[in-house]
């Protein structure tokens, strides 16, 4: 009974993922934050955030997931996991040198191209206005500031910093992305990465 759950709430994610789809993506940061936090303080000699190591596993697994590298042959969680693992332990070569990967589940290579499109967005993300790039960073970045605040959504969280009611941070951020999509997908170099 419980693989079936895990079947069908892989699916969801992904679906949702493949459909941008907002309230996938809070959900995952609220299903399987603590779980990738509690990792990395596993590692007591690792110098990332938590939640960086989080917000660049989840931006790979996505990427993967875009390119059909994620066939559904493990759950989501454990898939998510692996990649997590794996940039703590690259982190950790490359700060103390070689360690031992033989008990680390492998992670989907993440090609030149995917890595091209993720350094692209993060430098067309300054060629929006001020106000957008903090609700966007707000929104991605949440975790950073949102200890404590657990019993908030991700917009409610938003709304308090920016004192404005929740609808309109949903609003805002969507019509943020929405400025944010039309730069990348009309700069030249997008269509050069992606073929």
């Amino acid at each position: 009974m419980r693989v079936v759950q895990t079947d069908k709430l892989t699916k969801d994610i992904v679906a949702g993922i493949l459909k941008n789809d907002n309230k996938t993506i809070v959900m995952v940061y609220k299903k399987y934050m603590n779980s990738i936090r509690k990792l990395v303080y596993g590692f007591n000699r690792l110098k990332l955030d938590a939640e960086d190591v989080f917000q660049e596993g989840l931006s790979r697994a996505i990427v993967n997931i875009r390119n059909n590298k994620f066939k559904g042959e493990s759950s989501f969680h454990s898939y998510f996991y692996a990649i997590c693992r794996n940039i703590c332990l690259k982190e950790i070569k490359k700060t103390k040198g070689e360690t031992d990967l033989k008990h680390i589940p492998a992670e989907e290579d993440t090609s030149d191209k995917e890595w091209e499109l993720i350094q692209l967005v993060l430098e067309l993300r300054n060629k929006i206005d001020q106000q957008c790039r903090e609700i966007i960073d707000l929104r991605f970045n949440i975790l950073h500031t949102y200890q404590g605040r657990e019993r908030l959504t991700p917009f409610e969280y938003i709304a308090e910093q920016l004192q404005i009611q929740a609808d309109n941070a949903r609003q805002r951020f969507r019509r943020c992305l929405g400025k944010l999509s039309e730069i990348i997908y009309k700069d030249p170099s997008y269509k050069e990465i992606i073929g």
